[in-house]
């Protein structure tokens, strides 16, 4: 039993090194580089969402506005 656990201990470890994450050097100019990055792409996921629900409310509005039309032209 001590052996299949240091076998897999071992096995562990080496998968842990095999996809840990390297060690970066965040200097302040990778910091910056990253941040606006980071805040590209959080303003891209903005648009996109706000997009959406804007077309979602559109959609709906119209939808609305005509069954609204199709009753009172055909009462």
């Amino acid at each position: 039993m001590e052996g299949i656990a240091q076998e897999y201990l071992s096995y562990a470890r080496l998968q842990h090194r095999r996809y840990a994450m390297p060690k970066i050097d965040l200097s302040l100019h990778n910091k910056i580089r990253l941040s606006i990055l980071w805040n590209v792409r959080l303003v891209f996921v903005d648009v996109l969402f706000f997009m959406g629900v804007f077309h979602f409310v559109l959609y709906f509005h119209s939808f609305e506005t005509r069954r609204f039309i199709n009753k009172i032209t055909h009462d």
